[in-house]
């Protein structure tokens, strides 16, 4: 892509993103602060305010201090902030697809993609009860509703064949667009969702002319794909149901001739036989249509870029989602021939798959193997065919000769490992870990016995997770309910902030994590904070009523337990899908200064409020909603104040590893999806110099050993402060401020410098301290062996590392080395050392 595509690209989503913000009517956290500070000072209680808050802070009352906050008169006065709407908005939808249209004309299909998935997000949407409830209605059979474009010159229509128009489209400016619009508004207000009936109906007929793209290909070639064979269906019965059509389709015609050289004619015929029948329905259907119009426009664009791209699959959903939203009623002809070909592409990629697969078995040459290899090979090869995948060579991305546009897909949402031994305490830890406690450290993790560098030894699902919203990029591209990437991703159909990777985790999204955060993302991104969509999350995920009963419980066991075993149920485990374990984290509370839990109330108090205006929170038992209570109130406000604190000191990032292709660019990116919450891990302690690091796999967190763990050991990882990327000085202060506590560790006891030594490895010097007298011909003796070990480790550590930098793939024995060499090193070598610190970054 050329610079000034990519400047052009970057100019366009800003200022759909500026339009965005110069709607947005809230106030910001900092102006809040600062008009209650004011607020405070005018009317002489900011010295009480202090006194009592350290009261409150030094008794660890939070329900106290949220009850006091909540009741200040100068709070309520201050705290006032707008709800900002969520809903979609259909003129900036038209013009994301507008603009989308322009790169296609270019054949920049990323930029494209992105643009129309952007579309998507912001287009009008039928409430899913309703779409779901046409699924009872009779459906409408292929023959019944193919048609082709029809003659149609209403104001929606005008869009359409304007947002088609592929010669018009890269000198039409977005002024012309917008007067489209606005003569479309005059004749076509907004309407209420579309009945049953309506939603039934099949794909629009809004794509007339295509984007220049030729879709007589060739389906013989190898076809390569990234395939989701969960989501297939039964492509046979697909297959079936188009043969039987073409049949009866040309039964009905007079002649062969006709079949093939008019279907368009007879098919336009159809329709205007439909539309004297049933002119009515067609009329009721274009009214409730007229503002999901644009999403079933979106959805068959991007079905037909998504062919583009050899995703056939993708395709054929997106072009069964469109027909939810038909304009007409009927599914287009240039559609219906696009699910055809996706079919029999789809077929061709399984026969040729089945193709190399039999041509594997001939190629083995049997003769030349053991029994037990020859049994072995056919065992791998029949998993294959059982698992019908055609085989995994399908599934190997190669990315060398790769095009911009194959790219987009050329991801992977990996599977987390499993534990291999798990500790029956604590699910998410293996069992080499246990839980201990100490005043000065609190409850922290050690190994309970040797572990080896590479090992696992925590596997957690984290109990909450939000998508970054403050990212457009990361809210418009992971999925909120699994954060899988996804580059097709379905829009929620309420607000325009999140997306999901499939109608399943829709469903699942709707109905849980994003049900009431739904109406109030916006509000989070202009208040600002850190914590508050977060903590907004955690609470909205337990109803009142449970939280009302659970919480007195919870609270008297701080009381009534030992430390040690805060977040344990009634059988002795710490399980961390159960908000106890939640509930019991370390906030801190009582070492934060005034102005932080000044702070941090304002937040709880924006949260209540919040709750209450989305009139989906204090529901009774009954199902109903109710007008909370001071009591109520001050209840969820307190909860909302003690999880801040603790999401503060516990959160933990979740990021997605991304490999550098570029040849002049070696090595890895990370990008920043959203955050989590995981008690387990949470109990590990921090370290500059951590023993273990953690990968995420989506809402999953694998930790495992980066060195060796002797049985005794903390287990720890970072808080984002190690000594090799941050000065010692800026370390202290980071821990201090946002943990409240000095670190300890080795690299800052040590004063570690952030650049590594790399001393000669045959010095002495570097050869930690041997229980032998120095003098003795035992100590020379062992010296001189660990010096020979070390010339070996690091002849081959080198070798790796030269391997692994010409690009050749990561192997076992690569693996076993760098275990080795940190293994060693952990044991004999004064740290920090240069090639221990490249042996962990592998």
């Amino acid at each position: 892509m050329s610079d000034i595509g990519q400047d052009c690209y970057r100019n366009l989503l800003h200022r759909y993103f500026d339009i965005e913000e110069k709607t947005s009517a809230g106030k910001s956290l900092d102006k809040v602060l600062s008009k209650l500070d004011r607020s405070l000072v005018s009317s002489g209680k900011q010295d009480e305010v202090n006194l009592t808050f350290i009261q409150y802070r030094d008794d660890c009352n939070v329900e106290g201090l949220f009850k006091y906050f909540w009741n200040l008169e100068e709070a309520q006065r201050s705290i006032h902030f707008d709800i900002i709407s969520s809903e979609k908005c259909r003129e900036l939808s038209i013009l994301l697809l507008n603009d989308a249209n322009r790169f296609l004309t270019r054949k920049l299909y990323p930029q494209s993609l992105d643009l129309i998935n952007l579309s998507l997000m912001y287009a009008p949407h039928p409430a899913l009860s309703d779409s779901e409830d046409s699924s009872d209605e009779e459906s409408i059979t292929d023959e019944e509703s193919i048609s082709s474009s029809t003659d149609s010159t209403s104001p929606d229509q005008q869009i359409a064949n304007k947002l088609d128009e592929d010669d018009g489209l890269i000198n039409e400016s977005t002024d012309e667009t917008m007067k489209l619009i606005a003569s479309n508004n005059q004749h076509n207000p907004k309407h209420a969702t579309p009945s049953k009936h309506d939603v039934n109906h099949n794909i629009n007929n809004d794509d007339s002319h295509d984007f220049n793209c030729d879709f007589n290909h060739d389906f013989k070639h190898d076809v390569h794909l990234d395939v989701n064979l969960d989501d297939r269906k039964d492509l046979n019965n697909e297959v079936d149901h188009i043969i039987n059509y073409d049949i009866n389709h040309a039964v009905n015609c007079d002649t062969k001739h006709a079949v093939n050289q008019d279907v368009k004619h007879d098919v336009n015929q159809d329709v205007k036989h439909d539309e004297k029948h049933d002119a009515n329905s067609d009329i009721n259907h274009d009214i409730n249509h007229v503002d999901y119009r644009i999403l079933g426009m979106s959805y068959s664009k991007r079905a037909k870029l998504l062919f583009e791209l050899n995703q056939y699959e993708k395709s054929l959903m997106d072009i069964n989602r469109a027909t939810e939203f038909s304009y007409t009623g009927h599914m287009p002809l240039d559609l219906f021939e696009l699910k055809k070909k996706c079919i029999t592409a789809i077929q061709t990629k399984q026969e040729n798959g089945w193709k190399k697969s039999l041509q594997t078995l001939d190629d083995i040459e049997f003769s030349d193997m053991t029994t037990e290899e020859s049994i072995t090979k056919m065992r791998s090869i029949m998993k294959q065919f059982c698992n019908n995948k055609s085989l995994g060579y399908i599934n190997q991305i190669n990315v060398e000769n790769m095009e911009e546009e194959d790219l987009i897909f050329a991801y992977d949402n990996p599977v987390s490992p499993d534990l291999e031994e798990v500790n029956p305490a604590i699910p998410s830890l293996s069992s080499a870990v246990k839980i201990e406690y100490s005043p000065e450290k609190g409850r922290h993790t050690v190994a309970a016995r040797d572990i080896k560098p590479g090992e696992i030894v925590a596997v957690e699902k984290a109990y909450n997770w939000t998508v970054d919203i403050m990212s457009p990029t990361a809210s418009a591209t992971f999925c909120r309910s699994c954060l899988s990437r996804t580059a097709a991703p379905i829009p929620c159909p309420n607000c325009h902030k999140v997306v999901f990777c499939s109608d399943e985790c829709r469903e699942i999204g709707l109905s849980t994590l994003h049900r009431i955060e739904c109406g109030m993302i916006p509000t989070m991104v202009e208040i600002g904070s850190f914590a508050l969509p977060r903590v907004f999350s955690i609470i909205s995920q337990i109803p009142f009523i449970e939280l009302k009963t659970r919480v007195p419980t919870l609270r008297k066991e701080v009381h009534e337990k030992h430390r040690q075993y805060h977040g344990f149920d009634e059988n002795s485990v710490y399980d961390s899908e159960k908000y106890q374990s939640v509930y019991h984290m370390e906030g801190n509370f009582t070492k934060r200064t005034v102005n932080q839990l000044l702070h941090l109330c304002t937040v709880s108090f924006i949260m209540v409020k919040m709750l209450i205006e989305s009139k989906q929170y204090f529901i009774d038992e009954t199902g109903c909603l109710f007008e909370p209570t001071e009591s109520d109130i001050v209840l969820v406000g307190s909860v909302c104040l003690d999880h801040i604190c603790k999401v503060l000191c516990n959160s933990a990032e979740i990021d997605e590893y991304q490999v550098k292709i570029d040849e002049k660019k070696d090595g890895h990116d990370t990008m920043k999806i959203g955050s989590g919450i995981f008690p387990a891990i949470c109990l590990m302690n921090h370290s500059c110099n951590p023993s273990t690091m953690i990968n995420s796999y989506g809402t999953m967190a694998v930790c495992h050993a980066v060195k060796f763990i002797a049985a005794g050991e903390d287990v720890t990882y970072t808080y984002n402060m190690t000594y090799y990327n941050h000065e010692l000085s800026e370390r202290q202060k980071e821990t201090l401020d946002h943990y409240h506590f000095s670190c300890e560790c080795e690299a800052c006891l040590g004063n570690w410098k952030v650049k590594i030594s790399d001393h000669k490895l045959s010095s002495r010097k570097l050869i930690k301290q041997i229980d032998e007298d120095p003098k003795s011909d035992i100590y020379k003796e062992k010296v001189k062996e660990i010096e020979k070990q070390m010339h070996i480790i690091k002849k081959k550590f080198h070798k790796v590392a030269m391997d692994l930098k010409e690009n050749k793939r990561e192997s076992h024995v690569h693996l076993d080395t760098i275990i080795d060499t940190l293994e060693f090193f952990d044991k004999y070598v004064e740290l920090p050392n240069h090639i221990h610190f490249l042996a962990q970054r592998y």
